[in-house]
């Protein structure tokens, strides 16, 4: 693709730019900022609403007792339990343990600080899960 054709058409990337790989005038291929592509666009829209859609689930079993607020801050940060659990320093066994209402309500200080660390939010933000529905993305 040509530096001229890169495509600029906006949308969540707003204000940022992505770098895209084109060629110049005289045939050599270089890095050009692109404000985004409407496909992509779109198809970073689904996706962004799927995940949402994730979050929302998770968030209602917690709501109902089935699930620790864990396990809302792990989907909500896009992380499985085996990474959450290399980023606190625990097994994952131990952290998919914790994903449980019961064992997570006896989790002391320290652990629940190295999680919360995890999320760069406080222990009382750990503990607890937003009343409704949260968007996905901040442009949705």
């Amino acid at each position: 693709m040509r530096k001229s054709d890169v495509p600029q058409d906006a949308g969540l990337l707003d204000e940022w730019h992505e770098l895209a790989y084109a060629v110049d005038e005289e045939g050599r291929y270089g890095t050009v900022q692109s404000a985004g592509w409407k496909a992509k666009d779109v198809v970073n829209r689904l996706a962004w609403e799927q995940i949402g859609e994730e979050v929302e689930a998770i968030r209602r079993e917690v709501v109902a007792g089935r699930r620790s607020p864990l396990a809302y801050h792990m989907v909500k940060h896009q992380m499985s339990a085996r990474d959450l659990a290399a980023y606190a320093g625990f097994s994952a066994w131990r952290t998919r343990r914790h994903l449980k209402p019961k064992p997570f309500s006896r989790l002391g200080e320290s652990v629940l600080e190295r999680y919360a660390r995890v999320f760069e939010i406080q222990v009382e933000d750990l503990r607890r899960v937003p009343e409704g529905p949260q968007p996905s993305h901040p442009k949705a």
